[in-house]
């Protein structure tokens, strides 16, 4: 049986994991196998039945994800039938479905014990790092980030995220098969994108800089699966008809962009002179972004995707598309918390920073726009990428802003009354998305709900993003704590913000 039937099985039997959130998956036969998990230490983990069906549920829903994306699922699959699936990652796996399929007979008593247990193993093992318990580790910081254990998951990325420099997992190896250097790359690629989780373009926070992985993009699903890169001219195509067609690629390309569009925005907002290279830089990007968007999205490419397995990673990739437009020409929003500092603005033609404002206006319309007819689709998304509340979050921020701007485009700009109800609206989908229960979307959710009453009353908030004001500067000059305190600032959505550590350096000091 393979893992597309056993789950169609599951859905036409009525438990669906959207639709059965109180239910753990049905059990199957068990075989005559010898389990590694038969011994005393390791009776917490489910029946064997349930631990085939989650692993098939992960590569079905949860694998779709572009961070998620680092398994391959015939091994897999395949050694949990087998019972000889590396024990970490079989407990990761378990953790991590049953938390974000609401498997209440799991979740949140076993999950967390599963969680615990991997952690434990990889101590145990820290001088013998494996590919196998890094994708497990990488797993756990996911499910520490969802269930908002933020310390923790920031702390635990970086065993991973040495293990990986230990494994030299960055480089490349041509003497290996295509299908064990993409599974590499895809484990890079995928710590790449988690630690952007925490603090993006923040140098400092960064465990696996991007400059560091010298590593092609990851192949689509179908040249993984293949094994083999394909022909342009006789494209792969997946068992269900849709072709992923590199949307994990484009995902790698957009996450980069961001990345490094959030160290120039740091430059920027720290400038104290004009600099008019900035439009050079801005024409490189949009450039880049042109040439990602080699499929446009549609309604109908939506709804084609909505029958495949691949409709949360064609979602997400299309909403970040243009939110790197966003982040691009947000930089002129003359008094938005993340534009370029006035003094670059005001140096440049009206008409550019008109155009400007347009274009981020138009961008942060469509993002919306997605999320409206995701909403729409039936059946709902039964996982979602946290990306569509950040998304959703800076495009209503946008959207409130420019309706009070004077730069608010005078014939296809945005009214108050249309900016406040889009805001809504969006705040609405997100918080009917699976994701609303994530600790970080429930900020995120929060956030809005601030920013949306301020901009009802009058406040002038509309542009507002929470910020690092409150954190004590200590002794240092007024002017260097300025800027440090500027430089290090850090979105709603970062992990690293709400971690809240606490420096203990004067009490080490008494």
């Amino acid at each position: 049986e393979t893992p597309e039937s056993a789950s169609a099985s599951l859905v036409a039997s009525g438990t669906s994991p959207r639709s059965s959130r109180h239910e753990a998956p049905a059990s199957c036969p068990s075989t005559t196998a010898v389990s590694r998990f038969d011994t005393t230490e390791d009776h917490e983990l489910p029946p064997r039945g349930d631990r085939v069906q989650l692993v098939k549920d992960f590569f079905r829903l949860i694998h779709p994800l572009p961070g998620y994306a680092f398994l391959y699922e015939e091994a897999v699959v395949q050694r949990c039938l087998e019972e000889s699936l590396d024990s970490a990652l079989m407990y990761s796996i378990c953790a991590i479905t049953a938390l974000l399929l609401g498997y209440k007979k799991y979740y949140p008593v076993m999950t967390e014990t599963w969680a615990s247990r991997v952690e434990n193993i990889f101590w145990a093992n820290l001088e013998e790092p494996t590919i196998f318990k890094i994708q497990a580790l990488a797993l756990i910081v996911h499910y520490r980030i969802v269930t908002g254990k933020f310390r923790r998951g920031f702390l635990i990325f970086s065993l991973a995220a040495r293990s990986a420099s230990a494994l030299r997992l960055m480089y490349e190896r041509p003497n290996l098969s295509y299908r064990v250097q993409d599974l590499r790359r895809r484990l890079m690629w995928s710590l790449g994108m988690l630690d952007g989780h925490f603090a993006i373009g923040l140098a400092e926070c960064e465990l696996c800089p991007l400059e560091a992985i010298y590593l092609q993009l990851p192949g689509s699903e179908e040249e993984f699966v293949a094994g083999h890169r394909s022909d342009p001219t006789n494209s792969l195509v997946s068992l269900d008809g849709v072709s992923e067609a590199g949307l994990l690629t484009r995902a790698v390309e957009q996450m980069k962009i961001r990345r490094n569009l959030m160290r120039y925005k740091r430059e920027f907002q720290l400038a104290t002179k004009p600099f008019d290279q900035i439009r050079v830089i801005v024409k490189d990007i949009a450039g880049t972004l042109q040439l990602l968007q080699t499929q446009p999205y549609s309604t109908v490419e939506l709804h084609r995707y909505a029958i495949s397995r691949w409709i949360s990673r064609y979602v997400v990739v299309h909403l970040a598309w243009h939110q790197c437009y966003c982040d691009t020409y947000r930089l002129f929003l003359g008094g938005y918390k993340e534009s370029a500092a006035e003094v670059i603005i005001e140096a440049l033609p009206v008409d550019y920073v008109a155009s400007s404002v347009a274009t981020c206006l138009f961008h942060a319309r469509a993002i919306i726009s997605i999320l409206h007819d995701v909403d729409k689709l039936n059946p709902k998304l039964q996982v979602a990428d946290t990306d569509l509340a950040v998304c959703g979050y800076h495009a209503s921020r946008i959207l409130l802003h420019i309706s009070k701007s004077p730069h608010n485009p005078p014939t296809d700009g945005v009214t108050f009354e249309d900016a406040l109800e889009l805001a809504q609206s969006t705040l609405r989908i997100i918080k009917n998305l699976q994701i609303s229960t994530y600790a970080i979307v429930q900020v995120l959710i929060k956030e809005m709900d601030t920013v949306i009453q301020a901009a009802i009353t009058g406040q002038d908030q509309g542009s507002r993003e929470s910020s690092d004001a409150d954190e004590d500067a200590g002794n240092l000059p007024s002017r260097y704590a300025r800027v440090a305190k500027k430089w290090q600032g850090l979105g709603a959505h970062s992990i690293f913000k709400h971690a809240q550590f606490t420096d203990d350096s004067v009490t080490a000091a008494q």
